[in-house]
């Protein structure tokens, strides 16, 4: 079993959760509603052993926050199982959470963006990559469900059957299955109450190719 310290698993788990590296401090204690100069004893200068009670209440809170489990065994660092230990905040790339995309505007533009996640940059180093948030239902025999989101590796062409973030006649950003046929393209929904569609590929624009899907809790 290894070991680390718990101060550094709370640290990885915060930014893992999204938080600031630079004030993830008070940020977990807002978020996760711990009284911050209680917090202070285990995370700041010089921590203290994590106190059991904290303990629970951090696992509670991280294992909502993050959809899988964070034992209390993890966060007093007996066991580090499933938990990446981010020693250089350097090593962490804020990835751009997007919103509606419509086309004519920069991917990038103010209007489209929500938010950011911080991921490990080894988990992104091949590419440019952005999170889309999901509002449709089209998707969810992908495990693409309403209210989650997708990580998508941006590029202009996916291959036959990749699941891509396409926007259609200049209308809003949609995923879907794509195939390529001649001058055609066909986008499949993976919901049987959806028929596939079926485009000139002139009106077709690809964003990006989707590489994870996450479901919000």
């Amino acid at each position: 079993m290894s070991e680390a310290k718990s101060d550094a698993v709370i640290e990885a788990l915060a930014l893992e959760a999204g938080m600031d590296p630079k004030n993830w401090r008070q940020e977990l204690s807002e978020r996760s509603k711990t009284n911050y100069f209680t917090l202070a004893k285990y995370v700041g200068k010089n921590p203290r052993p994590l106190s059991k009670s904290v303990a629970e209440a951090l696992a509670d809170f991280f294992t909502r926050e993050l959809g899988r489990q964070v034992t209390v065994d993890t966060l007093m660092g007996r066991s580090v199982k499933n938990v990446e230990l981010i020693k250089d905040v350097k090593e962490l790339i804020q990835v751009p959470i997007l919103g509606t995309v419509r086309a004519g505007k920069p991917l990038y533009a103010s209007e489209n963006i929500v938010g950011y996640e911080n991921v490990a940059a080894e988990a992104v180093k091949n590419g440019e990559f952005f999170y889309l948030e999901i509002t449709g239902d089209s998707m969810i025999g992908a495990k693409i469900f309403p209210g989650g989101r997708v990580l998508v590796r941006r590029q202009d062409w996916v291959d036959n059957n990749q699941v891509a973030v396409v926007i259609v006649n200049g209308d809003e950003a949609t995923v879907k299955r794509v195939k390529w046929l001649g001058d055609q393209v066909i986008l499949y929904a993976a919901n049987p109450s959806y028929e596939p569609q079926i485009y000139d590929v002139r009106d077709v624009v690809v964003l990006g190719r989707v590489v994870k899907s996450e479901v919000s809790l």
